[in-house]
């Protein structure tokens, strides 16, 4: 009976998770680690709940609480894996997501074991693990979609182009897909015809409302050198897609070359607040402070995102310079 109410507590427990109700979910598993106490099932859903609400401490010590009473635990080795993958360290993450994938070859694991692969530098392993899985469903576009970023990667546009394909072929609808079809179809021709006929589609049906579509569109502008061009379409798309961080992160770029800095600054920050690991963004929004002599501001901004992110300690470090910086100014116009 208690084996038969324990399954029943992980069914809904799964389903609130599901739903994203990850603070209702935290409560009804320590309720039922009362009533349960040590069974790893649970703790280890425990630490994936952690996980998920950034909590990376806590997180770390649940699962390795669990790997040591139970040490083919796969969802503990995914939570360890998960937050190695998140602190950057890619050859560690891969070692746990492989492990996990032994015990539970999953979709979802093949995605994450092949991502861990790609960023450790191991593209043709990342390419092998999803062939492996599209071997056995050929259905899944969650595989395809990974194995076409991962083949756009390693340089085999050909085959991306075909695993697009096969996105397009079971999800007919999928902006992002079309959009990387038409790019790669569009390889080597030259980038006033692409743009000639990127401008027919944008008119004709629903084509006009695929955000993807604006982003090729600014991209082939910004690398003509259409600048202000580039900008109105980034724009374009983002009334379509407001949250698109890609196209927030382009129109930032292009209003930078531009020399609207202080519209760039206001447009890359926003855009590295919530993706505070890209380099690129970093690497505009530094050299933007330090044109505007605004290091101080950029100071408090980089501490402000190191206190949300304190998995991100190098922010700490990148404040404290642009601080002294700030300061060494001062002292000099004095």
């Amino acid at each position: 009976m208690e084996q038969v109410a324990l399954e029943a507590e992980i069914k809904i427990i799964r389903k609130l998770k599901s739903a994203g109700k990850l603070q209702e979910a935290e409560r009804r598993l320590q309720r039922a680690l009362e009533r349960f106490p040590g069974a790893t099932v649970l703790q280890a859903s425990l630490a994936d709940v952690y996980r998920r609400r950034g909590r990376y401490l806590e997180a770390g010590f649940l699962a390795d609480e669990v790997l040591k009473t139970d040490p083919v635990n796969w969802q503990a080795l995914v939570v360890k894996g998960d937050i190695a993958y998140k602190e950057g360290r890619w050859e560690e993450a891969g070692r746990l997501f492989a492990a996990a994938f032994a015990l539970y070859p999953t979709s979802f694991l093949a995605v994450r074991l092949s991502q861990a692969y790609l960023a450790s530098g191991q593209g043709e392993a990342a390419a092998g693990v999803l062939r492996q899985m599209l071997a056995k469903n050929r259905d899944d576009g969650r595989l395809w979609r990974q194995l076409a970023q991962v083949l756009e990667k390693l340089g085999d546009m050909e085959g991306a182009a075909q695993a697009w394909s096969e996105v397009l072929r079971l999800d007919p609808g999928d902006q992002f897909a079309y959009r990387s079809c038409l790019k790669l179809s569009s390889s080597g021709r030259p980038p006033e015809e692409v743009l000639q006929e990127l401008e027919i589609m944008l008119k004709t049906g629903k084509r006009g409302q695929n955000p993807h579509l604006y982003i090729l569109k600014g991209n082939l502008l910004y690398q003509m050198g259409h600048y202000a061009k580039a900008a109105e379409a980034y724009r374009q798309g983002l009334e379509i897609s407001p949250g698109n961080l890609y196209l927030l992160g382009q129109l930032g770029y292009s209003l930078y070359r531009l020399g609207q800095v202080k519209e760039a600054l206001a447009t890359l920050q926003e855009a590295f607040r919530r993706k505070p690991r890209d380099i690129y963004l970093r690497t505009t929004l530094l050299s933007l402070y330090r044109s505007l002599g605004r290091q101080a501001e950029g100071a408090e901004f980089l501490r402000e995102l190191a206190r949300q992110n304190p998995e991100l300690k190098a922010l700490w470090g990148l404040a404290n310079r642009l601080e002294k910086e700030a300061g060494a100014g001062a002292k000099s116009r004095k």
